[in-house]
């Protein structure tokens, strides 16, 4: 199996973010062909904490509390992503949407790691020098 760390912005469970990064762990925690070491969470579709939150809810919902959470970069490097957030709330408050559910906390225990995400990364490749793949779907500010 192709060990990989997912370094994410997963949007999913928030109103106006779009799902692709969702889909895309699913999708990776169901391959046979992959052990998904951790998953690394960045500011980009959503704020990093809302990301984190969104990324526990969703492996509560997998029944998958053996992959561990990681909080990475706050903000970008260079383009913030505030801006395009903003105009998601924009038109969902023209047609008569919240601009975000509220967050919710996963109910079944799961927290982030305390180590930082990019800790995280260069302790794992330095475990499996050369056996790491990066899985990169969300902006590359980790």
């Amino acid at each position: 199996m192709r060990k990989v760390i997912i370094d994410t912005d997963p949007g999913i469970g928030s109103l106006g973010a779009d799902i692709d990064d969702g889909l895309a762990i699913v999708m990776a925690l169901n391959s046979p062909e992959l052990e998904v070491l951790g998953l690394t969470v960045v500011n980009g579709n959503v704020p990093c904490e809302e990301g984190v939150i969104n990324a526990l809810n969703l492996l509560q919902v997998m029944g998958r509390s053996d992959v561990p959470v990681y909080r990475g970069a706050q903000r970008p490097l260079i383009t913030d992503m505030q801006e395009i957030r903003n105009t998601f709330s924009a038109i969902l408050k023209r047609v008569g949407q919240q601009k975000r559910l509220p967050l919710q906390k996963s109910d079944v225990g799961l927290k982030p790691q305390p180590e930082h995400a990019i800790d995280f990364i260069i302790n794992e490749v330095h475990r499996f020098p050369g056996d790491v793949t990066m899985i990169c779907i969300g902006p590359l500010t980790n």
